[in-house]
């Protein structure tokens, strides 16, 4: 899960006149980021989702040399830019994808109309990730590894880098996506950016958590943690730790990490995104035997998942461990009907299914990230 987008912090890689103006977000080894709950920010990609691992979205620089004059047209391109920029985050928060795609197109438009071609290359990197969440990254792909070769921005190289990994993590193209999530990588330490890199490793990490790799996917996790002490980014990655803590019989902290994921998101008000630390949970307390709470937390992982754009994955390990709960709990009945219900929403061809889960321990089956 990449929650990225986040509406309390300005866009990094403002000019001049607007980095003089404030704590930017997006700074090169920058400061810790303010509270908020996961999602992209401003001059570089941030996840989730899906899984996170979400897409990033960037405001533009103006210039790359931080001391270049600004005109006062190019200050207010970037002021109209941002007002858009903070809409689509909200949009994105609320988990409206489709009204996000929509604002993404409109500041291309308008970057394209009055903008630098920085300013054109940072907002088409911010479309590409927008269009990877709602599953048309292929109108992007092509544009983005155009970008990548022939951008002289090493910013916008990494943006482009970045959202070709979200497009094929989006797709569960993993090798892919880990190919270009090393390259991103590659580019925020050429950056000397702290927070790029933070991204690049919850994505990494994220990948690493969906083969399987549970101990190597902490390292990563742990070292993206590091750069945010609070913030939007921070819930997000304490619900992929936490998972994977719960996994590797760390429960004690993976119950602190996850219980202050599902915290931060509640605060911020992010409901759909709630729908991970509530599985990661549902998963932790199954493993220690606590099967009500297990139950209580799947259950709100699935009102929140059930019908939610991007959210299949997480619709379909609700079933799974709430099937699984309830059948621990010898209500066996109920557990029959959630992976009927499983059955026929993912596996219609294969009706067998649900006597193999009822006779089987379906914690042995699933990795929730995969």
């Amino acid at each position: 899960m990449t929650l990225q987008f986040d509406p309390d912090r300005k866009p990094s890689g403002f000019s001049a006149t607007a980095k003089a103006a404030a704590a930017l977000n997006g700074k090169p080894a920058a400061a810790a980021a303010p509270e908020a709950p996961s999602a992209p920010q401003s001059s570089a990609p941030q996840s989730s989702a899906s899984q996170s691992s979400a897409p990033a979205v960037s405001l533009p620089q103006a210039a790359q040399d931080p001391s270049a004059a600004v005109t006062g047209h190019e200050q207010t391109i970037e002021a109209r830019l941002e007002a858009i920029f903070r809409q689509m985050i909200a949009t994105v928060n609320a988990g409206e994808l489709a009204g996000a795609e929509a604002l993404s197109a409109e500041a291309l438009e308008l970057a394209k109309r009055e903008g630098t071609a920085v300013m054109v290359e940072r907002f088409q990197c911010n479309r590409a990730n927008i269009l990877a969440l709602v599953g048309r990254g292929d109108e992007a792909v092509v544009s983005m590894r155009k970008l990548l070769l022939s951008s002289k921005d090493t910013g916008n190289r990494f943006l482009a880098a970045y959202a070709i990994a979200q497009h094929h993590f989006v797709r569960t193209e993993n090798e892919r996506s880990m190919f270009y999530a090393r390259q991103a990588f590659r580019y925020a330490e050429e950056q000397a950016s702290d927070e790029h890199l933070a991204w690049c490793n919850n994505l990494l990490g994220t990948l690493l958590l969906r083969e399987s790799y549970f101990e190597e996917a902490c390292v990563n996790l742990e070292d993206a943690l590091k750069f945010y002490p609070a913030g939007y980014e921070r819930a997000g990655i304490l619900a992929n730790l936490g998972y994977c803590l719960a996994v590797n019989g760390r429960i004690t902290l993976a119950f602190r990490h996850m219980m202050a994921s599902l915290r931060m998101m509640n605060q911020r008000k992010l409901g759909p995104w709630r729908r991970f630390p509530h599985l990661a949970l549902a998963y932790a307390y199954l493993e220690i035997g606590r099967h009500q709470r297990s139950i209580a937390h799947a259950q709100k992982a699935l009102q929140i998942s059930a019908g939610c754009p991007g959210a299949d994955e997480q619709w379909k390990n609700s079933l799974y461990l709430l099937g699984e709960a309830k059948k621990i709990c010898g209500r066996d009945g109920e557990a029959y009907e959630h992976f009927t219900e499983l059955q026929k929403h993912f596996y219609p061809e294969q009706p067998f299914i649900v006597d193999v889960l009822m006779a089987t321990d379906v914690r042995k089956m699933i990795n929730l990230m995969a």
